[in-house]
């Protein structure tokens, strides 16, 4: 049972409002000679081509990193730095961006005064959440004010830390900053951290799966298989984690949510944005997985779209 490492990949993001600085690194001309060497590893990344010859590079992200991560490969580093923008799930360079996101937080992810989170679990469940919340430092004083969906990714986020995997290292955090540092490339999002929020919020049940699937699953081990097939690019191992997040169960909605109706709201925005300027995109990797992905979404639409050979591009 692996639904929780689906979900890890996918809340992460919305925990990023209170990180500090991130690490990054970006080639300019002068130092793209450093990372040509051949990638120690290779997340998946596609190139678009479009009619006239130009490009774009679609890559996909994990919302958590290490100082190690980084400099990225040079086949996806490269075409990255050099896009004249980028587009992401969210735009973190807004000046406003941590203030909207805590404000946020607080608002979805907290319960009404009336109701403990204890009151609203499974019979049995709530000694299991408790005794994990408590190995995290969370007391019930706190934890029993957290909306479900809110306690589990806090708890997923803090195992991952535990390991040395932050959210402030994250790679769409990592492009944001080396984006922000180079004046000349926009950052365009795809979506807001109220519509973010408004998503993982509003199905309580599936909040509640997710919070089980948490506490009788082995984050640790779960999220470091996760960061395995992302360094990886394992197309296989994210296509069956995809397979099993999306199957029947009391999830099965908020899965489908934060998946697959994102992918075919950002189809229809990538068109419009494309139609003016080939930016390239980076957003998580398992919306670039799939059969409703936004890669087989895009090649519905006639799009010619290619997985990036890693050493072919290494010999170019």
């Amino acid at each position: 049972m692996r639904r929780s490492v689906t979900v890890i990949t996918l809340i992460v993001l919305l925990l990023t409002a209170g990180s500090g600085a991130a690490w990054w690194w970006w080639p300019t001309a002068e130092s793209a000679a450093s990372c040509t060497a051949k990638a120690s590893y290779q997340p998946a990344a596609w190139r678009v081509e479009f009619d006239n010859g130009e490009s774009a590079l679609l890559f996909g992200t994990i919302h958590v990193g290490r100082a190690d991560f980084y400099p990225l490969p040079a086949p996806v580093a490269v075409p990255l730095a050099n896009a004249s923008c980028l587009v992401m799930e969210l735009d973190m360079s807004a000046p406003d961006y941590q203030a909207v996101a805590a404000s946020g937080a607080q608002r979805y992810g907290y319960l009404p005064p009336d109701l403990k989170l204890s009151t609203l679990l499974p019979e049995g469940l709530w000694p299991e959440v408790d005794a994990t919340a408590r190995k995290m430092g969370l007391v019930p004083l706190v934890s029993e004010r957290m909306e479900p969906w809110l306690l589990a990714s806090t708890v997923q986020v803090m195992t991952l830390a535990s390991l040395g995997y932050q959210p402030a290292l994250g790679v769409d955090q990592h492009l944001t900053m080396a984006a922000s540092h180079t004046s000349e490339q926009a950052i365009i999002g795809l979506e807001s951290v109220e519509q973010q929020l408004q998503i993982i919020s509003r199905d309580r049940a599936g909040g509640i799966e997710m919070l089980r699937q948490t506490v009788i699953n082995d984050p640790a081990r779960e999220g470091k298989r996760l960061i395995e097939a992302w360094r990886q690019g394992d197309i296989a191992e994210f296509e069956a984690l995809l397979s099993e997040a999306t199957s029947n169960g009391p999830g099965q909605q908020l899965m489908t949510d934060l998946l697959v109706t994102r992918n075919r709201n950002w189809v229809e925005q990538l068109e419009e944005i494309w139609a003016d300027e080939r930016c390239s995109v980076a957003v998580g990797a398992m919306h670039l997985v799939g059969p409703e992905s936004l890669v087989e979404l895009l090649r519905q639409r006639g799009y010619r779209i290619e997985r990036l050979d890693y050493a072919a591009a290494d010999e170019e």
